[in-house]
């Protein structure tokens, strides 16, 4: 009996403890669901790229699932193009939307990119030009097709500011502003 208050304590302190051991489990399990989650991506790529769009599909959903930013702007570009599935507009911008929001700068891309065309949803120059100009912002080879984007939306209203959208994407090797900026008598 003289060990009961003994046990108590220890008792006591393993259970201080036990909240940061599920802590560290949790983060392992989400660390390990995030490895998990970009490793089916890069399969669902991998797939994709060889034309196999049943098996890329798969693991795109997969994917998403998980949380994972770009899964869901493949997906959208499957239903955009057909690939492996019947065409749906609607469906690729529910799913560029889902990657857009969820911070992929290539999805937010393509969410302007069916705002400005009108594909599965109406045509909206505003929300077009919003989505491209967050897909811009990191002004890299990634976000290149919306600077560029933003420059052609911006040359009927604003030439300087069109060639200066231009200019940022050339900067980062884009070969369409490029052309553009030739068009328009711009030296580089």
């Amino acid at each position: 009996m003289k060990w009961m208050p003994v046990l108590i304590v220890a008792l006591a302190v393993s259970a201080c403890h036990a909240p940061n051991q599920n802590t560290q489990a949790k983060n392992i399990t989400e660390n390990q669901i995030r490895r998990q989650a970009a490793d089916l991506v890069e399969k669902g790529a991998q797939a994709y790229e060889q034309y196999r769009y049943a098996e890329a599909m798969t693991y795109f959903t997969q994917a998403s699932a998980a949380g994972h930013m770009k899964a869901p702007r493949y997906i959208g570009l499957m239903y955009l193009n057909g690939y492996g599935v019947q065409k749906n507009a609607r469906r690729a911008v529910a799913e560029f939307s889902k990657a857009a929001q969820w911070g992929d700068m290539i999805g937010q891309f393509w969410l302007g990119y069916c705002y400005e065309q009108g594909i599965g949803v109406e045509q909206n120059r505003e929300q077009a030009w919003a989505w491209y100009e967050r897909s811009a912002r990191e002004g890299n080879a990634y976000s290149a097709p919306a600077m560029t984007a933003l420059g052609r939306m911006s040359e009927s209203e604003d030439l300087q500011e069109a060639i200066e959208w231009y200019q940022k994407s050339a900067a980062v090797g884009d070969k369409e502003s490029r052309v553009a900026l030739k068009r328009l008598n711009v030296v580089l």
